[in-house]
């Protein structure tokens, strides 16, 4: 299971190759190749632990395509790995500028936000996290992240959501629930 996780992880940025190709029909085919392998190269160092070279070929990427949320949300994660957290933030309020249906801009934004102490901040960029893409292979974590953001508030309701990311698999919300909601 580990290695399928692991392999999934590291075909992700191919399945993005072809989401470049597919929706950057506006540049020239010479534009097209120099943003997949800006992207391709950020991809292999954010998961490698550079962060700072991947930022730098994010910077690259978007220089050619600045229109692209994906690049903006990859260059916040990598910020957010070296503790620039608002330039992170900036980066995913680009991404939520540039395309505000990309659900992993919200998510992302509303981690640092709750990270930071704006519990009120990260449940609004959770609720559009969840809102704008239910079937999101990240909406277990957000619906876990939203129900302690709600607790720490004081909002019960956030026993409601840590119930949905149990559900969705996330199994460190029964914890939470057998210690806050029963």
């Amino acid at each position: 299971m580990k290695v399928m996780k692991k392999t999934f992880f590291l075909l992700l940025p191919l399945i993005g190759i072809f989401f470049f190709l597919s929706c950057n029909s506006g540049l020239s085919e010479e534009e097209k190749k120099k943003l997949v392998e800006h992207c391709t190269n950020g991809d292999a160092k954010l998961i490698t632990g550079h962060y700072s070279e991947a930022i730098d070929d994010y910077n690259q990427a978007i220089e050619i395509d600045p229109k692209d949320a994906s690049i903006y949300v990859n260059r916040g994660r990598a910020k957010q790995e070296i503790g620039d957290f608002s330039g992170a933030i900036k980066d995913y309020s680009k991404a939520i500028e540039v395309d505000p249906k990309y659900s992993s801009s919200y998510g992302h934004r509303g981690k640092i936000k709750f990270d930071l102490g704006d519990k009120r901040g990260a449940i609004d960029d959770y609720n559009k996290a969840i809102d704008n893409d239910p079937s999101n292979e990240n909406i277990g974590g957000w619906y876990y992240n939203r129900g302690v953001a709600k607790l720490q508030t004081g909002e019960q309701s956030g026993c409601i959501d840590l119930s949905k990311a149990g559900e969705l698999g996330c199994v460190e919300a029964f914890e939470l629930i057998k210690e806050y909601c029963n």
